[in-house]
């Protein structure tokens, strides 16, 4: 999970300048943490239950970011 840290931090802000802030945020955490999955060795957890997981992360990091815009 640390090594999508970086790209996770840029794409969201290559992102925001598209998209709003909040969305690019959990856009970006969600397509990363996706593609983190499948990066060796795999998670032991089941496909679905890291989907809910991040998913959650990634509704997390929306509020966060509509909350305390200059946060990030």
């Amino acid at each position: 999970m640390a090594a999508v840290l970086v790209p996770m931090t840029a794409s969201a802000h290559l992102l925001d300048r598209w998209i709003p802030k909040p969305s690019a945020w959990g856009v970006s955490i969600l397509a990363w943490l996706v593609v983190g999955y499948w990066i060796p060795p795999r998670p032991q957890s089941k496909f679905t239950r890291w989907l809910i997981l991040i998913v959650s992360l990634s509704l997390l990091m929306f509020l966060l970011a509509t909350l305390f815009p200059d946060m990030f």
